[in-house]
């Protein structure tokens, strides 16, 4: 069996007519039917869009006869639906009829729910006429907001758009002369409105007025100076003129006394407002107009990329938008399953069968990463054939990492990718699969253009598959390691590294046969391209070779190779810097205080080679096993004696290799970005990024392998005391807490008071009672603290404490 036999929709057909793109216009526009016909039958009132529906029916109908209504706000990314949810809406509020005699509602079933609630509109409807005002404000320019609505209207009433125009429709109808007037016109071979269009100029359409109401003016001439003057070109209208206008001539000419049940759809209102702050006002009180002066038979739905409180120009329209509707990715799948990759009830068992034989391949796919299988995904499997669940995932986040201008639009490119390559494979036996790296293909122009793909790597890409045979594998494994850069350039806790397995795994596209000779065959050309310097390896895995990119990795070869042949000063001095800087990061927060009086002892974390000062501030030494020798270090711990104020922290020799590795690569990197100096090329600023997350990347490993080395460096204190309290905080903090003790040894016992700094105030003030305010009542001099301070001043060395 083909796999295109397995679907309800023949993926060699033209499947997305709209391409994937819903385009929210009048409802009595020419278009295509079948695209509409397509759109209704593929439409899945499921999830949000099920919410969506039944916000806006159930509210229309809860507040029908009230005086105010709400409107709605439907919000999402870009691409999400939004106009498809709102369109496909204004189809059913109108049940539109096509050629063939079936309504909208009869095209597409939908959810007893919605359904209930559309019987009862249409009850409704019968009573009050309907009518749908749909499509873009955009499309109508105007400084006006309130003329371009006016256009939109007439517009979705197959009136003249221009409010002259529609004056001129709307007099002759009072004069019941509309029809005569119009048939004189076509029976002289003119379509009617295009006349009207050149309402002051047309002779035709003014011989044809005079002809049915000859007292309007004695001839031609003064017939036009007359249509002039009495139906004057306006380009704005009042708030209260266009109420006036819709409610005592628009609708009336139409609908007669009653006001229809209208559903009004202004699509990318965000886009239209823009940063434009006059715009956000005025579609605030156009929604409130609309919203508050038709009866409540009028509903108002929004659309926009934003939330309303995402932006403070969109907060303006909170008062007035006050149901929202937001549409996000959950949905995305369950749509695609619905719609494109719908399969026949008969061919499902036989799938099922295919994937359970296949399982073993499947679950290898990408394991160990991000995307691999997870068991929640057999659920899936079958609905997603033949697209792997390791391929869904990577695509989905692949989407989101290319899209530089942020239209991703998750349903629009998804349905797109995923019916191209359906029809790529439509015509292969079941049990192949659609390979991962078909999202290339599907993106390569916008790769370009996005200056992700740079001309260099395309034109080698292209040249190899253009070769076929091995060639053209030889193009996709290419394909694979750009695709994989992107991926581990932006997300670098994926998993994925562009070794050969993982090209493999997103190169497979049968599962049919064993993939183990197709793994060797891919390994053999990885291996083939990098002998001709077309791909390089980097540690333990591929990155593509432009002409640009070599010349920025040789010289990063050049830089790396020097230092590690002389480079021990250097790596010696970021490795200590790093060291240092992860301790003092632990040493936050500590605080040192001693005795009853808890008096603050500062404290510095001591790197250099010789030994602190311990006369004032406490000192915790810093030592590692890169610098010194261990044994050596222990010895002179120990022989410092157990009275010395001094605290140190061993940090030991632990990953060496790997360390030394990464700082290689980092300070290789940034000498290599010093050396090309400022790119002049797309190629070169290319190759400069790649360099920059070389070196992002080699930072982030020497931290993360500081912590864990750190985390295992000892606190001793001078004698060989080990601290081990609990975590490295808690034992640097002991340890400063016991040093205290070493270095002021007779603080307690003579100087442990609260009231030192009262005394201290009445002594600079001359009071020669001020340690009383440390219940001493003796002879100042005869206090330990003051013979003390009387000793130091008198000894020429200045030393003590």
């Amino acid at each position: 069996m083909l796999i295109k036999e397995l679907f309800t929709l023949n993926p060699e057909q033209v499947n997305l007519k709209n391409e994937g793109v819903a385009k929210v216009r009048a409802i009595n526009e020419v278009e295509d039917i079948a695209i509409v016909e397509h759109e209704l039958k593929t439409f899945v009132c499921e999830g949000e869009y099920h919410d969506g529906l039944y916000k806006i029916l159930y509210d229309y109908l809860k507040n029908f006869g009230n005086s105010d209504r709400p409107a709605f706000w439907v919000s999402g990314f870009y691409g999400s639906g939004k106009s498809h949810l709102v369109k496909m809406l204004s189809y059913l509020w109108e049940n539109f009829q096509f050629p063939g005699g079936q309504t909208a509602r009869e095209i597409k079933p939908l959810p007893a729910d919605i359904q209930e609630l559309f019987v009862e509109l249409d009850r409704k409807q019968k009573l009050n006429g309907h009518l749908t005002i749909s499509g873009t404000l955009r499309d109508f320019p105007s400084k006006d907001i309130y003329y371009s609505f006016l256009q939109l209207l007439l517009h979705s009433l197959g009136l003249p758009k221009q409010y002259h125009h529609f004056k001129f429709i709307y007099w002759l109808k009072q004069e019941n002369a509309f029809d005569e007037v119009k048939a004189v016109v076509e029976s002289k071979g003119k379509d009617f409105f295009k006349e009207v269009e050149n309402l002051f100029v047309s002779s035709i359409l003014s011989k044809s007025l005079l002809e049915i109401l000859p007292e309007f003016a004695e001839n031609e001439i003064k017939a036009k100076e007359l249509l002039r003057e009495q139906f004057p070109r306006v380009n704005t209208i009042g708030r209260q003129d266009l109420i006036k206008t819709m409610k005592e001539e628009i609708f009336p000419m139409i609908y007669g006394e009653k006001i229809p049940c209208t559903l009004v759809v202004l699509d990318e209102v965000q886009q239209f407002i823009g940063s434009e702050n006059e715009r956000a006002t005025s579609m605030q009180f156009l929604a409130e107009d609309l919203c508050s002066h038709f009866d409540s038979r009028l509903v108002l739905v929004a659309t926009g990329q934003n939330a309303l409180t995402d932006t403070p120009l969109l907060q303006k329209l909170m008062a007035r938008f006050r149901i929202p509707i937001q549409l996000s990715d959950t949905d995305i799948q369950k749509v695609i399953r619905k719609t494109i990759l719908d399969k026949k009830p008969s061919a499902v068992t036989g799938i099922d069968k295919k994937m359970e034989d296949s399982l073993g391949e499947i679950a290898r796919n990408l394991e160990g990463t991000i995307f691999g299988y997870l068991t929640d995904d057999r659920k899936t499997l079958v609905a997603d054939y033949p697209l792997l669940p390791s391929t869904r995932k990577f695509w989905n986040r692949l989407l989101k990492v290319i899209d530089t201008a942020g239209t991703s639009g998750q349903l629009r490119n998804q349905l797109r990718l995923v019916d191209e390559s359906l029809k790529a494979v439509a015509n292969l036996s079941v049990g192949y699969v659609v390979p991962a790296d078909n999202i290339f293909n599907q993106n390569q122009t916008q790769l370009i253009q996005s200056g992700r793909l740079m001309n260099d790597t395309n034109n080698l890409i292209q040249e190899r598959k253009a070769k076929g045979g091995d060639a053209e594998l030889e193009g996709r494994i290419l394909s694979v390691v750009f695709l994989l850069d992107q991926i581990t350039s932006n997300i670098p806790d994926s998993g994925l590294k562009s070794n050969e397995n993982t090209i493999a795994d997103l190169l497979i596209e049968n599962l049919n046969v064993n993939s183990d000779a197709f793994r060797n065959k891919v390994k053999e050309l990885v291996k083939k391209l990098v002998s001709e310097n077309v791909l390089m390896p980097v540690s333990d895995e591929y990155k593509l070779q432009t002409k640009t990119g070599q010349e920025w990795e040789q010289e990063f070869t050049k830089q790396y190779i020097k230092l590690n042949n002389s480079g021990d000063d250097q790596i010696q001095s970021l490795r200590r810097e790093r060291i240092t800087g992860y301790l003092k990061e632990k040493t936050k927060g500590i605080s040192v205080s001693q005795g009853y009086s808890k008096t603050v002892r500062s404290f510095e974390l001591w790197d250099k080679e010789t030994e602190p000062n311990t006369d004032h501030n406490l000192n915790l030494w810093i030592r590692d096993g890169w610098f010194e020798n261990e044994k050596l270090v222990l010895d002179e711990i120990r022989a410092a004696g157990s009275d010395a104020p001094l605290a140190y922290v061993f940090v030991k020799k632990f990953r060496d290799t790997e360390l030394r590795t990464e700082i290689i690569r980092h300070l290789a990197a940034n000498l290599t970005i010093n050396a090309m100096g400022f790119p002049s090329t797309p190629e070169a600023e290319q190759a400069k990024k790649s360099m920059e997350t070389r070196m992002s990347q080699a930072k982030t490993a020497i931290q993360e392998l500081i912590e864990r080395i750190g985390a295992e460096a000892t606190v001793y204190l001078a004698g060989g005391t080990i601290i081990q309290s609990g975590s490295l905080k808690e034992n640097m903090s002991e340890a400063l807490n016991s040093i205290a003790d070493r270095q002021f040894p007779d603080f307690k016992g003579k100087a442990d008071n609260t009231g030192w700094g009262q005394a201290l105030t009445k002594a600079l003030a001359g009071n020669p009672d001020a340690l009383s305010a440390i219940n001493y009542k003796g002879d100042v001099d005869k206090h330990p603290v003051a013979a003390e301070i009387l000793r130091f001043i008198g000894n020429s060395t200045k030393h003590g404490k």
